[in-house]
């Protein structure tokens, strides 16, 4: 099926089942985030949004441990930080929950909303939705990297309704502004960009100009933090800081030998979530190099090789490529689903 950002066709109208199939796709990952508050980061985070609402500006030397006080220090999650510790003070340990909640029902509806866009019928959101959330549940608790899942499927959803109407393309540069202050993931939405605007703009109706304006935009719009230059370096220094990636479990590979990932092959994530990803790069496969209207943009067909091979490399990426890999898959098997009675 061709994008459908724009009026579906009457065989498209939303029926009872459709209906159904997007209230599951909504309530599964919101009945996973329902649970007590059980990371350890957590009160990190609270720590720093209370230290930004006493002193009214964001830490740039490090306030809190002994050993690295008054040194330099980006906090690239401070805006994620002040929301829960803002949330904290005026709801208390059940508003922190209800965020969780909340942003978890917000990932499952971006996710159903790309997949109707690209013409996944609701048979096969369906099938996709237990294997979704039982490799990606895992991830669904109050830390910024939620915020960041979902700014991921954001910009993706944005530059889909923006390829029929051009003016909504601009959505995504206040959207990369937010991103930008809430998690350094917001790397990733600039190369997205790059590849969906002026690479291969499959699909989209704006003119070169515009898309090139819209891409300058945004990667201005990433700059409105209080970092600076300094931001965009910190992913790459973190990633390749050999405590993180050796010491801390969710840096760890899945497939090295340490205690955390045997323990972490032993999970449901691994089990279900190797396969999805091994079936998703067979659909990116099967799919070509080219654009037709009926498969996925190149772009995002990169995204979801890249999440695969980040998720290869750290297991805290298993539950962005099994949402991103999710769509794709969705579309491959839609011609077997539209065969249900």
């Amino acid at each position: 099926m061709p994008l459908n950002t724009e009026s579906p066709p009457t065989s498209d109208l939303p029926n009872s089942g459709d209906r159904w199939v997007t209230l599951f796709a909504l309530l599964i990952p919101a009945v996973i985030a329902f649970h007590p508050l059980a990371n350890n980061d957590l009160p990190m985070h609270l720590a720093v949004g209370d230290w930004i609402i006493e002193h009214g500006e964001v830490p740039t030397t490090d306030p809190f441990s002994a050993n690295g006080h008054g040194g330099r220090w980006i906090a690239h999650e401070w805006l994620a930080a002040l929301l829960f510790a803002t949330t904290y003070k005026v709801a208390g340990a059940t508003g922190l929950v209800a965020l969780a909640v909340l942003l978890s029902t917000l990932l499952g509806a971006l996710q159903n909303r790309i997949s109707q866009l690209l013409g996944v019928p609701a048979v096969a959101r369906l099938l996709l939705l237990v294997p979704i959330w039982m490799v990606a549940g895992r991830r669904l608790m109050l830390r910024p990297h939620l915020l960041g899942l979902c700014s991921v499927l954001g910009l993706w959803y944005v530059t889909l309704i923006g390829r029929k109407r051009p003016r909504l393309l601009w959505c995504a540069v206040p959207l990369m502004a937010l991103w930008a202050n809430l998690h350094s993931s917001f790397i990733l939405g600039i190369a997205f960009l790059i590849f969906d605007l002026l690479v291969w703009p499959d699909g989209h109706r704006a003119s070169a100009r515009q898309r090139l304006t819209v891409l300058v935009s945004c990667v201005g719009a990433t700059v409105l933090q209080p970092h600076g230059l300094g931001l965009f370096l910190f992913p790459f220094q973190l990633g390749l800081d050999p405590v993180f990636t050796s010491e801390v479990t969710e840096w760890v590979s899945p497939f090295a030998s340490s205690i955390s990932a045997i323990q972490f092959r032993a999970t449901i994530s691994f089990g279900i979530g190797v396969p999805t990803m091994v079936l998703a790069l067979i659909a990116v496969w099967r799919q070509g190099t080219g654009f037709g209207g009926t498969e996925a943009p190149r772009a995002a067909r990169l995204a979801v090789v890249v999440s695969i091979a980040m998720a290869l490399l750290q297991q805290r990426h298993f539950a962005l490529a099994a949402l991103l890999a999710s769509v794709l898959l969705g579309m491959w098997i839609t011609p077997l689903c539209m065969k249900w009675p």
